[in-house]
């Protein structure tokens, strides 16, 4: 199999059960949408384009591990009725149809799920049945649960947290539109209407000029009055679209590679693999065996030290770097981890060092231009790869080859 065929429609009976057997296609992204009117500058099928766009690059970087079945076009758009052209589903027939799609694939033993939305109107009601269908599907097409684990369940409550606790449950189902995966930061800084997701305005007009150019009406477009319309540009949907993509080959790899009831998200111990100080601007990193690090303050000695601040100490993961065929400390991190992987983890989440540090993840740390000083296009490979900015929590001495455990 040398093609890059993931596209489950286009796969044959044997070409599919043959990737099984040589355990691919772990994963699956179900692309949802709508077809609807997006002004006169879009076609109907934006909502639908982008998420499959979205789901198809990532779904190359992830090859062979991740299948992408038909994408469901359609959505629960009857507040856009009034535009002839657009196909609105009933809720019940419409949540119908992705649950069916769901099961289908457990049935086959694709356990790894992301239904990848592209539309807000679909939001609210798939949200409100999510859970109802984790627990119907966790219950009836994990035969490694026993439910109530030889237990009394006194109430529905009780029962909630057996079956999604369930440390032997396998399957992993999740929801996102692709806009998820783009912090809100990142986009007040690219766009000028601050405006997302938005209806065919500076957000989805520049997604659609990068990713989508053919079904960009250029001529409307240009003869726009609206503001958002007239800001679009190519190059701010290409970071919107590169981002939004590296977020969901982040989270794919953690439904992938999470390992549940471990401290980590890969099942093996985490480790520090390497310390840097950063003593001075553009001066080579310096290589520690240990370091000392102050709580609210950062690391003793290293020039991003401060008091309250959210960048005291930056955490790349060695896979990143292995990644991209890059020295450690090349990124300038100062803590470089293995078998952790940070960079799938939201701020807040706290991590233990040894027997005495705890840092707490605040945020991406954005590449910036000197990136490609490195690498020519290195800037634009790391967005979402970059590493994760932390603040000391409690201090003390860290040591490479110590451990690292997460934090309740």
């Amino acid at each position: 199999m040398d093609t890059k065929l993931f596209q489950l429609q286009s796969l044959t009976r044997e070409e599919f059960l043959e990737h099984q057997k040589l355990g691919h296609f772990k994963c699956a992204i179900v692309p949802i949408g709508s077809i609807e009117q997006h002004l006169n500058h879009l076609s109907m099928s934006m909502d639908i384009d982008m998420s499959r766009f979205i789901a198809e690059q990532a779904a190359e970087q992830l090859y062979p591990n991740v299948l992408i079945t038909s994408p469901v076009s359609f959505g629960i758009a009857e507040h856009h009725m009034f535009c002839p052209g657009t196909i609105s589903a009933k809720p019940g027939s419409f949540l119908s149809s992705i649950f069916d799609v769901l099961e289908s694939l457990l049935r086959h033993g694709v356990i790894k799920i992301l239904l990848l939305n592209g539309h807000g109107g679909n939001i609210s009601p798939i949200n409100g049945i999510f859970e109802q269908w984790k627990l119907n599907l966790i219950a009836t097409q994990n035969t490694s649960v026993e439910l109530i684990n030889k237990k009394v369940i006194n109430n529905h409550y009780e029962y909630i947290d057996a079956l999604l606790g369930n440390k032997k449950n396998r399957i992993d189902i999740r929801f996102n539109s692709y806009w998820d995966f783009i912090p809100e930061e990142m986009i007040n800084s690219i766009l000028e209407t601050k405006e997302y997701p938005g209806h065919a305005g500076e957000f989805e007009t520049s997604l659609a000029m990068y990713a989508l150019p053919n079904i960009v009406r250029l001529d409307k477009l240009q003869s726009s009055n609206e503001i958002g319309i007239q800001k679009s540009s190519s190059r701010k949907g290409e970071k919107l679209a590169i981002q939004s993509i590296n977020g969901v080959v982040n989270s794919i790899n953690e439904m992938l590679f999470s390992n549940k009831g471990k401290d980590n998200t890969t099942g093996k111990r985490a480790t520090v693999a390497s310390l840097q100080l950063c003593e001075a601007s553009r001066a080579p990193m310096a290589t520690k065996t240990q370091i000392s690090v102050k709580a609210n303050y950062g690391i003793v000695g290293d020039r991003h030290a401060k008091e309250n601040g959210k960048r005291q100490i930056l955490i790349l993961d060695k896979e990143i770097l292995d990644r991209f065929q890059l020295p450690i400390g090349t990124l300038r991190e100062n803590i470089t981890v293995e078998n952790l992987r940070s960079q799938q983890m939201t701020a807040g989440t706290r991590i233990a060092i040894g027997a005495e540090v705890i840092l707490e993840l605040t945020g991406d740390c954005a590449p910036c231009s000197r990136m490609d000083e490195i690498k020519e296009g290195l800037q634009k490979q790391l967005v979402g790869q970059r590493g994760m900015l932390a603040k000391v929590i409690e201090g003390g001495t860290v040591k490479t080859g110590e451990s690292i455990t997460l934090q309740a």
